[in-house]
């Protein structure tokens, strides 16, 4: 997490944030789940972001996505 964290944020880490969407950066905060395509969801049983990932698919499912799920 930390190795794509320093991609994203290269320069001035308050500058980058300010000019990203915050769902961007943290997706279950996104307004609106509603009108996404088809996902395939795969996470790994030892995966750091696991439960977060399955919530946001779970969330996908909830406004209508059709959601595969494998972990």
């Amino acid at each position: 997490m930390q190795y794509f964290g320093e991609r994203l944020f290269t320069v001035d880490e308050d500058t980058t944030r300010a000019s990203i969407p915050k769902f961007w950066i943290e997706p279950l905060n996104a307004p609106n789940f509603a009108g996404l395509c088809d996902t395939l969801l795969i996470t790994a049983e030892c995966d750091p972001v696991r439960d977060e990932g399955e919530a946001y698919g779970t969330k996908l499912h909830v406004a209508g996505t059709k959601v595969t799920f494998k972990r």
